[in-house]
């Protein structure tokens, strides 16, 4: 029982958690993308 309690508990708290991490996953995706882009530009010069 204990289990489905966290488990349960996990759940109800997701949602701000969830928007947080997806926040930061495109976030480093983006600056993956910009770092790319400006090392791109540099090489073509």
């Amino acid at each position: 029982m204990s289990c489905k309690k966290e488990k349960h508990n996990h759940i109800k708290s997701s949602p701000k958690n969830i928007k947080s991490e997806k926040k930061d996953v495109v976030e480093r995706f983006l600056s993956i993308l910009w770092r790319k882009e400006v090392d791109f530009k540099f090489s073509t010069k």
